[in-house]
């Protein structure tokens, strides 16, 4: 049945629409099999893939499916705006030879496009993703993100997708909701990802001023929460912080700390402070919607009830990057109703959850037959090619005839505290890098924190890094095995073991970002983690994205090179070849027991809001 289903090209953003917002990223469907990137990983700089197409991912694709443009059956974009241009849209099909002969005029592509063009709504394209990564065919999906798109300004929808049937029960079109006010607080705080503030809240205590403060903001009614966003004034463009090595349009166009209203009235308060009780507000008082939300507009429609319901509630949207957030959800609404979360819950994962709401709604094939059990979508590259590249610049490295004993080194290396880079097989699709595409080290040593943060990765040192677990051992390190998730989506309390074994992975208020890790989401990993097993008696390590602040996380074997011989990593393990730094370069870096701050350290340097 799957391999008489049509070849599917689904792109995000709509090409020539006016979504200068959006990252533009690619999906395709052939015969069961799927690839899904993100034009941002292929491009130097993360914020830069401003193409009016995701041409590099378009054909990392074609070639990862051995396709050709002519071969597409169905094309999915989301609903365009009212100024769309169709003329366009020919033009690029046209040049990117999509088309048969005969389809030569605006008129005969409009005849065409009525059955191999089709068009879904945004948050369509969020709640979609359910229908890949859930085991039900019948469940329930909450979307909200800051306002979806030009083609669906929503910025909430409830889905109830049912027997190969989708509805839109309930939506809002609420700009003032608490995604954009949760930007707000990033915003004030002089952070550009709203994910900083999570991590940073940790280190602050809920202050009851500043609780005060918030709940002024807010605004209760029946069909809405109002969250105030009030401006002084716009802020200016700053060229002069114009970096061209990481190169983010959107600091230079809107600089810190902006100019809202709200940040005279938190004046004087700690940074840490400000970010534990917003995170805590925003949490407490977006459940207490849900809640409401879901009591009285949803299940009252469904003739049942939030305590009595067992559908399966998929979250998505840009908001549920939020890991304490999700980790707020499950603890609310999981004794009813089990809470899923994707492995791109933003604006990246929209092609791919367009592929699922289609797939859904026009196949009438049931979810179980095109599951995705793993995040491993994107490009790979064969080891011929990879040999090639690392003798044409004339590098050092080892080479092995199996991947067991690759992993054996790799993991001897990391037990002697190194930090390496890990590329294999296929690269991960959406925000976090899983193994694929990721930067590995000890967890056991409290050291390997401040390493990654200050040298390796030259980012805040308040952020934390995600411990993976080997799946079998969930129950050792985490208090509550439902949070445990595969794609480091929910932030979880830890035991008392998980803070013995893997102090640099356990955050300072006893909390982690766990990847629960299978050998079915991500074979070579798993077989990386074994082996440390093996060696050390702990079933983890510590992981985060193979990149540096401001750069894309990396997808070639170019950037990986790059990036081990311009940053502060010892190895990269790529394929059965393990390149050394050190080796490599004339000057080798040598990390000094005073190269880097501690927490405490770093705490006493921060200062009130001014």
């Amino acid at each position: 049945m799957i391999k008489e289903l049509p070849t599917i090209v689904s792109i995000y953003p709509l090409p020539f629409d006016i979504q200068f917002r959006h990252e533009a990223n690619i999906s395709i469907f052939h015969q069961g099999n799927f690839f899904a990137y993100e034009e941002s990983k292929l491009v130097e700089d993360k914020e830069y893939a401003a193409s009016v197409f995701p041409d590099k991912s378009f054909f990392c694709g074609l070639l990862q499916l051995e396709l050709i443009p002519s071969d597409v059956d169905i094309w999915i974009f989301p609903s365009p705006s009212s100024k769309f241009d169709f003329q366009s849209l020919f033009s690029l099909f046209i040049y990117y030879k999509v088309l048969p002969v005969d389809v030569d005029s605006l008129e005969t592509f409009k005849n065409w496009s009525d059955k191999h063009i089709v068009f879904i709504p945004h948050h369509n394209m969020h709640s979609g993703l359910g229908c890949l990564l859930n085991e039900s065919n019948n469940f329930l999906s909450v979307t909200q993100d800051g306002g979806g798109d030009f083609g669906d300004p929503a910025d909430l929808v409830v889905h109830l997708y049912e027997s190969g049937n989708h509805k839109r029960l309930y939506q809002t079109n609420n700009y003032f909701n608490a995604a954009n006010f949760h930007a707000g607080i990033a915003e004030i705080l002089s952070f550009r990802e709203n994910g900083k503030v999570s991590g940073l809240s940790a280190y602050g205590d809920e202050k009851a001023e500043i609780l005060t403060i918030l709940n002024s903001q807010l605004l209760r009614s029946s069909k809405l929460f109002h969250y105030k966003k009030e401006r002084k004034s716009r802020t200016q463009p700053v060229p002069k912080r114009l970096n061209l090595d990481s190169f983010d349009k959107y600091k230079l166009l809107n600089p810190s700390p902006g100019h809202l209203e709200l940040r005279d009235q938190l004046k004087g308060f700690m940074p840490q402070d400000i970010a534990c009780t917003s995170e805590k507000f925003i949490s407490s008082t977006y459940i207490e919607f849900l809640k409401k939300l879901l009591s009285e507009k949803v299940f009252e429609s469904l003739n049942s009830s939030l305590t009595s319901s067992s559908l399966p509630i998929f979250f998505s949207g840009g908001f549920f990057n939020n890991v304490l957030l999700n980790r707020e959800i499950v603890n609310n609404f999981s004794s009813s109703n089990k809470c899923l979360f994707g492995m791109a819950p933003g604006d990246c994962g929209l092609s791919l959850g367009a592929i699922g709401h289609y797939l859904y709604t026009s196949t009438r094939v049931r979810t179980e037959e095109f599951l995705i059990l793993s995040p491993m979508l994107g490009p790979s590259f064969s080891s011929s090619s990879i040999k090639d590249l690392l003798d044409s610049v004339h590098l050092k490295y080892l080479s092995f005839d199996s991947f067991e004993k690759t992993c054996l080194k790799a993991a001897n290396l990391i037990s002697e505290g190194s930090i390496i880079g890990f590329f294999q097989g296929r690269a991960e699709y959406g925000p976090r890098s899983l193994g694929g595409r990721s930067i590995l080290a000890d967890p056991r040593r409290l050291s390997s924190k401040s390493r990654l943060n200050q040298l390796a990765k030259r980012r805040d040192w308040f952020m934390p890094f995600a411990p993976a677990i080997i799946d079998s051992y969930i129950n050792l390190y985490v208090e509550n095995p439902d949070f445990a998730n595969p794609f480091m989506q929910i932030a979880t309390y830890m035991t008392a073991q998980a803070k013995k074994d893997i102090p640099a992975a356990v955050h300072c208020d006893g909390t982690s970002r766990v990847q629960m890790v299978t050998e079915k989401t991500s074979l070579e990993f798993y077989l990386l983690l074994n082996k440390f097993y093996e060696l050390t008696n702990v079933p983890c390590l510590l992981n985060t994205s193979f990149n540096r602040h401001g750069i894309s996380t990396i997808s070639t074997p170019r950037q990986a090179i790059e990036h081990l011989l311009f940053s502060n990593i010892d190895y990269l393990v790529i394929d059965n070849f393990i390149v050394g730094r050190s080796e490599n370069l004339t000057d080798s870096y040598i990390l000094h027991s005073n190269a880097t701050l501690s927490e405490s350290e770093q705490l006493k340097r921060l200062r009130p809001i001014q």
